[in-house]
């Protein structure tokens, strides 16, 4: 599967001051991002920010579940709804 990068997302190693929990910098353009973000039809765009040879880099998650899993796991939250058991309880 081809690579589907985000549009009008930029990502950076963070500045040389920077503290260690600053993992990257994130910089967006704004009517790009408008426009990549517009022409998704799910609710939700997931992406993985990743280490190249050229830096850091955001590309889209595509991944989704099998049906058969995704029938597995609303089987068993019938399951646990039918016990009364609403979500994970802790």
């Amino acid at each position: 599967m081809a690579t589907e990068y985000i549009k009008g997302l930029w990502v950076k190693a963070p500045h040389e001051n920077a503290p260690k929990y600053v993992v990257c910098k994130l910089s967006f353009k704004r009517e790009e991002m408008i426009a990549f973000l517009q022409s998704k039809t799910d609710e939700w765009v997931n992406a993985d920010i990743k280490s190249g040879d050229k830096g850091y880099y955001a590309s889209v998650d595509n991944w989704k579940p099998s049906k058969d899993k995704a029938s597995e796991v609303e089987k068993n939250q019938a399951e646990l709804n039918n016990l009364g058991i609403d979500g994970i309880p802790f």
